[in-house]
């Protein structure tokens, strides 16, 4: 059984053994059946993702890759993206811009960067973890709407030892894909966040 407490860490964070012990508790969620609300959430994420397979994308700037998909994205996942204090937009992070930052509580806890659909993601990765490691984001996302790559922020190495899952939603199966976006789900975030406070409090 994880101790929490342990779990959160700093000496603990440093370890290559914290990036399972962290990924087991962000995949709690979704990779368990849970009767209710939260089958009615993952149906309608399993349907969203297959929806987007007979969509024109090909075309989408930016800006309508956030707007069409990052951001139904998150509603499904239990974000209000009409309350720019929880889903906050163009957070300015020294001299850069991360695109949206997930903040249960007031606090920073996830990083989204969002580039345009089909847009090669490699040479934006330095960038996102730079700003997620300078305001101690554990956990940082990069997607073109289609491939979204899971990274945890302040793990030791470059961009590719600190990502921890790659998503393809055209090729993947999407009753299998989503389960990973338990990752960013609002209620799995915020215990996270709740123990990352506990954890200060000690």
């Amino acid at each position: 059984m994880i101790n929490y407490k342990d779990v959160f860490s700093e000496s603990i964070y440093q370890k290559a053994a914290y990036q399972r012990a962290y990924l087991s508790i962000l995949v709690t969620g979704l990779s368990k059946p849970i009767s209710g609300g939260r089958n009615i959430m993952e149906e309608k994420l399993v349907g969203f993702i297959e929806s987007l397979k007979t969509k024109r994308l090909a075309d989408m700037d930016e800006a309508s890759t956030k707007q069409a998909i990052v951001i139904k994205m998150l509603s499904l996942l239990g974000w209000d993206i009409f309350d720019v204090d929880e889903v906050k937009p163009d957070l300015a992070v020294k001299s850069h811009t991360v695109d949206i930052s997930l903040r249960p509580n007031n606090t920073d806890s996830v990083f989204i960067n969002v580039k345009k659909v089909n847009a090669a993601l490699d040479k934006h990765q330095k960038q996102l973890l730079a700003c997620a490691r300078a305001e101690g984001v554990k956990l940082s996302i990069l997607t073109n709407g289609m491939a979204w790559w899971f990274y945890l922020s302040l793990q030791e190495g470059g961009g590719e030892q600190k990502k921890f899952c790659s998503i393809d939603l055209l090729k993947q199966n999407p009753k299998d894909s989503h389960r990973y976006f338990s990752a960013c789900c609002k209620e799995t975030v915020l215990p996270v966040v709740n123990l990352c406070r506990w954890r200060n409090r000690c």
